[in-house]
């Protein structure tokens, strides 16, 4: 009788935990939303001893809504363009679209914010190295940050990629290990969040 109290006590307190954690969740709204561009005039790609700038141009959409959980889509990346490059060898990126998935944010919620975190998840690029005789493929997710201004309702600013190495999935002899992805991105149009 007494276990089964216990257990029963113990299954209430699990569901009564549940709801008020979904009743916690902050939902943002996101103004224009819609259709994006993000670009930079210079991202590198880090592959061993060997760095290649490339101009960018990021084509993608937001989400009008996102509830605040971790995993919770805000939008996703459908097209890359690669400008000029620099450093004698070749960038190709591949795996498209890109799915963003909500991973956190820095301040508090609702009206304290500085940055919204995110993941560009399944990132897929191909150096092209010394010449492009040799190809290495590097691939996972790429851990992002959203820089807003303002107190809730905030304005994006700029977007950062983290320093993270991404694995090899495939590469001839003299391929680095891992492969890194460095930039800084101007979004817009400029978006307004409100966070309630």
């Amino acid at each position: 009788m007494t276990k089964k109290l216990c257990l029963s006590a113990s299954l209430a307190l699990a569901a009564l935990l549940a709801v008020a954690g979904s009743a916690a969740a902050f939902t943002a709204t996101v103004s224009p939303a819609g259709s994006i561009t993000s670009t930079t005039p210079t991202a590198e790609f880090i592959g061993g001893s060997t760095t290649i700038r490339c101009a960018l141009t990021l084509r993608g959409s937001l989400n009008a809504s996102v509830t605040l959980i971790a995993g919770a889509s805000l939008g996703s990346i459908s097209r890359i363009e690669v400008g000029t490059c620099s450093g004698g060898s070749e960038v190709t990126i591949l795996g498209l679209p890109y799915d963003l998935p909500y991973q956190g944010s820095e301040g508090t919620l609702p009206n304290e914010v500085t940055e919204v975190n995110f993941n560009v998840r399944g990132v897929s690029f191909n150096l092209g190295l010394f010449g492009g005789f040799v190809n290495c493929l590097y691939s996972g997710n790429q851990p992002s940050i959203l820089n807003v201004a303002g107190s809730n309702p905030y304005t994006t600013e700029t977007i950062e990629t983290e320093p993270i190495s991404l694995r090899l999935l495939r590469g001839g002899f003299g391929c680095p290990s891992t492969g890194r992805m460095r930039a800084t991105f101007n979004l817009s149009p400029s978006q307004r969040i409100t966070v309630s």
